[in-house]
């Protein structure tokens, strides 16, 4: 009798062994992939806002550094300007000076977005890699290029009465689009690689020159735009 139920458990213990055989094992278990991006989402940075108020004209100066700088003018509704970085590092932040908004940018690739009610007043004083800024949409009333850059790339509206843009840091592209039959004076004081303004090309461009869109009257809207740091390369064109 004992011999009977002794053999009825070694078989009831070889059946689960053999049940469990099946079952798949993970030495290194890891956490569910839903648990993973919540977190990852959770720990990213909010991006950096300034109310719209009732403003009718702001400045803006960028400060610091980036890899890259998207300036937009898509600023969600209620928000004078947004500020975002990619990089899970970066903590751009922002605060009024006599009458400034002064965004500091921390490495990364920033992201700017503006209220396009507003007219605008910018100094692009932080260095970067790449600088693309799209303004069409936008009311501009003067464009300082304080920071240095390899390529920077303005996309401009049609100016009220004569917007000056000042480029005073080096820079080895420098590409401004204006809209069609807007006119732009250029003013070089520091020398210039080369210039391509509406299609005419011009080469070894030394101080004091002065170059003009096509058709350009100096009664009309336009830009005064000023070469006074090193600049490789000039290109006006149109949109």
């Amino acid at each position: 009798m004992r011999r009977l139920v002794l053999a009825a458990l070694v078989t009831a213990v070889l059946a689960l062994s053999t049940g469990c055989s099946s079952w798949p094992f993970d030495p290194n278990p890891r956490p569910d992939d839903g648990v993973g991006v919540d977190q990852q989402d959770d720990d990213r940075e909010e991006p950096v806002t300034v109310d719209r108020g009732s403003a009718d004209d702001a400045s803006l100066s960028l400060t610091g550094d980036a890899s890259s700088i998207t300036l937009g003018t898509d600023a969600a509704a209620g928000d004078l300007l947004e500020v975002s970085a990619t990089a899970p590092d970066s903590r751009p932040g922002a605060e009024q000076s006599d009458g400034t908004h002064v965004v500091a940018l921390d490495g990364g690739a920033a992201i700017v977005r503006l209220a396009e009610d507003v007219a605008w007043d910018v100094d692009l004083a932080a260095g970067a890699d790449t600088v693309d800024a799209d303004l069409s949409a936008t009311r501009v009333t003067g464009i300082v290029l304080d920071g240095g850059a390899r390529s920077i790339e303005l996309t401009l509206p049609r100016p009220d009465g004569d917007v000056p843009l000042e480029q005073r840091a080096g820079a080895d592209q420098l590409v401004i689009h204006l809209p069609d039959g807007v006119g732009a004076r250029v003013t070089v004081t520091s020398g210039a690689g080369g210039a391509q303004i509406d299609g005419e090309s011009t080469q070894g461009i030394g101080s004091g020159t002065v170059l003009t869109t096509d058709g350009f009257d100096e009664s009309d809207d336009h830009y005064e735009i000023t070469v006074a740091g090193g600049l490789g390369n000039l290109t006006i064109d149109r949109v």
